[in-house]
């Protein structure tokens, strides 16, 4: 049995250029936003590192692209009076993404990744 004449049984070849691109930012940060929003709304028990629901019924909010945490208006959290408008923050975020307003700060912690050497 040839490794190379029965590659078929092990699945489906890919070349680099049929290869799909990692989403761009802001699409990045809208489906992980509105993974929040549905975690939130249907008061849901996995961890987040979006957000932390507190014992007074306020709900800190930490907007983050991927793991890196995006500072708004000099801050890391917003502390929100409770869900409906930790959703309204996260909502107005994505509003702002989509925009472009927020484009800098989405540069600004994007993962960085050293050119592979020839």
């Amino acid at each position: 049995m040839s490794f190379l004449s029965n590659l078929d049984q092990f699945g489906q070849g890919i070349n680099r250029a049929s290869v799909t691109l990692a989403k761009p930012p802001r699409a990045r940060f809208v489906a992980a936003a509105s993974e929040q929003i549905r975690q939130i709304e249907t008061n849901s028990s996995s961890p987040s590192n979006w957000y932390i629901q507190n014992s007074d019924g306020t709900v800190d909010v930490t907007l983050r692209n991927g793991v890196a945490i995006l500072k708004v208006g000099g801050a890391s959290k917003r502390r929100c009076a409770n869900a409906d408008a930790a959703t309204a923050y996260i909502k107005a975020a994505i509003t702002a993404v989509e925009a472009g307003e927020l484009d800098e700060m989405l540069e600004a912690t994007q993962l960085k990744r050293k050119p592979k050497s020839a």
